[in-house]
């Protein structure tokens, strides 16, 4: 059996410029929003770490020529950390943007990608109470702490690692009981399995 191989020291610096690339995957899902808060996170979230959005395209550029594309995409993440590739079929590390989130990659026995995605690994003890799917923050949940709140979430739509316009991007349907006791069809948008907006099917 291949050995699993998980990063937990890798540069610090190649982290956040992985990340900045992550980010600047969403700039266009985020941008389609009418909500002007949602559409000034991604300049807020570069801004945090001293960076601009020019900044951010420049760093996405830089890194998209490094990965090049989905076949690729495994092992050149591991030579982008500087990674022993010798039987590695996981490379993980914890976020820098997404404190609560590690980033995860496993690959099959031929170094082929089978996912690449966050996952919330710190969360609080004290279990969030929402309303409405509506209150969720942007980047505050995965698929699985969504489902937990929300109950079975159904596949409608899934873009590849290197989509021209929404990168690793996954929409899931599931159904709601609002606060008049009718049931909605709702969809969610995961980004790389980070949780980015929600909405009636109409909206």
């Amino acid at each position: 059996m291949m050995e699993t191989q998980v990063v937990s020291t890798v540069s610090g610096a190649a982290v956040l410029d992985f990340e900045v690339f992550v980010l600047m995957t969403m700039k266009f899902r985020l941008s389609m929003t009418s909500d002007p808060v949602m559409k000034g996170r991604l300049a807020a979230k570069l801004a945090d770490y001293g960076l601009t959005v020019a900044d951010g395209e420049r760093i996405h550029a830089q890194i998209t020529e490094a990965l090049v594309d989905e076949d690729l995409f495994f092992r050149n993440l591991q030579a982008f950390f500087d990674v022993d590739t010798g039987g590695a079929q996981e490379v993980s590390f914890a976020s820098v943007l997404w404190p609560e989130f590690d980033f995860k990659a496993t690959a099959d026995a031929s170094g082929r990608l089978q996912s690449a995605r966050y996952w919330h690994v710190r969360r609080s003890a004290a279990r969030p109470q929402f309303e409405s799917p509506r209150d969720i923050p942007t980047w505050s949940m995965d698929l699985e702490g969504f489902a937990e709140h929300f109950g079975p979430l159904n596949p409608s739509l899934h873009r590849p690692l290197f989509d021209e316009y929404l990168p690793n991007y996954e929409e899931r349907q599931f159904d709601w009981v609002d606060e008049y006791g009718l049931t909605r069809d709702y969809g969610a948008g995961f980004c790389w399995g980070l949780f980015i907006f929600v909405g009636e099917s109409w909206d």
